[in-house]
């Protein structure tokens, strides 16, 4: 290879090095048994894989705001095949090398090559690794063409491998502006009890969101009214036609905007949907941009199958009666997990309820999948964070994991008839538990430290028409209080 100070002649090799499949196979893939290469053999494979990590650095998009440096002819060809391919290289097969846009990416230390130590967040235990290259590399991260994924019903049963897709957004998104942190809004969409209906044949469950047309169209205009960023609607918040509904509102709402000679200032909405109207029932989320068209979309991958007792407080059952030891949800389980890259804003995995309650593929992506944002949505009772040390609520837990994972943004949305389901059935089984006058729709976390700067949303129950508004880390204070 030539010298680094030999500037065309470097880049040159280092474009030909790109197109070589065994190449992004070691960049990414190695994982070195003990003894199987000397420190000096791994000193000079992570040199290399930082090489060309640094070639790709003019063609990830650094949201730090960084000036990208000058891209030659190779770099353009790379940038051509990420945007018609999704990925830097040729075959897929072996392999997907993409961009990683980290702004806050701290790089592991150089002279640890031989074994680092990963600590699991929820139990505390620490769990010795050999070298991975891909914790090294700064712009570009290499992800497997499958992925582990936990068994789809809770984690019961075997493991299954699913699919990884990375998409790109085509630049005529609209991007959100920089200068100011993100506002973000969040409705729940679903209000009152009667607003979802649950449903049991005694082996699944079925969940019903009622359509609300004109409510969609009145979420967009209280977007545009608090120059709201980003929208987001939990689980299985939207039906078919209240769906159609809200894209026909954004598309209306985008027009009027830059007609009257107004940039909009919604780039992005992420909203939950449970579609009826395929071969089976479909629980996914759409990410759509600020006209409505839809960018992307991901199916939960694990359903929610239902405990007995969960059953009875969702009034599926009754104390005495025999039910199910798991009731399981009427979806068929997603076969591929998708990172998105959305202009302005970042990379976003979408994990949804019963997705962020298994280890994977959240807790590999996590580390490995340069994943600047995390959403869950979900549709359950009301949470109430601790923030004391003791036992968090399933959501609030797993969403602190994901935080300091990923050193990322995670945002929890939740819609609000099922708490008043559960201060319902408890009254009528007698269950002592204070019924909630509120509901909390949404926990928001910065990952960027080991304790999390943190928001929370909730509403009272006797609200209705609720979006509530959000700038980002704006005045945050952090998950656990100061001592």
């Amino acid at each position: 290879m030539p010298a680094p100070s030999d500037k065309e002649a470097h880049e040159r090799d280092l474009a030909e090095l790109l197109a070589s499949e065994p190449v992004a196979t070691a960049v990414g893939l190695l994982g070195a048994e003990p003894g199987e290469l000397s420190a000096e053999d791994l000193a000079a494979l992570l040199a290399a894989a930082q090489s060309l990590d640094e070639w790709h650095r003019p063609i990830a998009n650094d949201l730090s705001g960084e000036t990208w440096q000058v891209r030659t002819a190779p770099h353009i060809e790379a940038q051509t095949r990420l945007n018609v391919e999704g990925v830097y290289n040729t075959n897929k097969n072996l392999g997907l090398l993409v961009p990683r846009h980290c702004s806050d990416f701290h790089l592991c230390p150089t002279d640890w090559l031989e074994a680092e130590v990963l600590k699991d967040f929820a139990t505390g235990d620490e769990t010795t690794v050999h070298f991975d290259a891909r914790h090294y590399l700064q712009f570009t991260c290499m992800l497997p063409v499958r992925i582990t994924a936990s068994a789809p019903d809770g984690g019961a049963g075997p493991d299954r491998a699913i699919a990884v897709e990375r998409k790109g957004v085509a630049a005529d998104v609209l991007v959100p502006n920089r200068d100011t942190p993100h506002r973000i809004l969040v409705a729940p969409v679903l209000e009152a009890k009667d607003e979802v209906t649950l449903s049991s044949n005694g082996t699944r469950y079925r969940v019903v969101s009622h359509d609300f047309e004109d409510r969609a169209a009145t979420i967009v205009e209280a977007a545009y009214t608090q120059q709201g960023s980003i929208l987001f609607i939990p689980e299985m918040a939207l039906s078919d036609s209240s769906y159609r509904a809200l894209r026909a509102a954004l598309r209306a709402s985008h027009s009027t905007s830059s007609a009257g000679g107004t940039l909009p200032h919604l780039a992005y909405a992420i909203v939950g949907v449970m579609s009826h109207e395929g071969v089976s029932p479909r629980n996914f989320v759409a990410v759509l941009a600020g006209n409505g068209r839809v960018l992307a979309e991901q199916d939960k991958i694990s359903r929610w199958d239902l405990t007995p007792e969960e059953q009875r407080w969702l009034g599926l059952g009754k104390d005495d009666d025999i039910l199910p030891d798991s009731l399981k949800e009427s979806i068929a389980p997603a076969e591929r997990v998708t990172l998105l890259d959305l202009p302005g804003f970042g990379r976003l995995m979408v994990l949804i309820c019963a997705d962020m309650s298994i280890e994977e593929p959240g807790d590999f992506l996590y580390v490995n999948g340069g994943v600047n944002w995390v959403y869950a949505p979900i549709m359950d009772r009301t949470w109430r964070p601790k923030r004391d040390g003791s036992e968090e609520n399933w959501i609030v837990a797993r969403s602190l994991r994901a935080a300091r994972a990923s050193r990322g943004n995670v945002v929890v949305t939740n819609s609000m008839p099922l708490t008043t389901v559960c201060n319902e059935t408890n009254a009528a089984r007698g269950i002592g538990y204070p019924p909630s006058p509120v509901c909390h729709v949404a926990l928001m976390l910065d990952g960027r430290d080991q304790n999390p700067a943190s928001a929370f949303k909730d509403v009272d129950l006797r609200r209705s028409d609720v979006v509530v508004c959000e700038d980002w880390y704006d005045g945050w204070e952090t998950f656990f209080p100061p001592k």
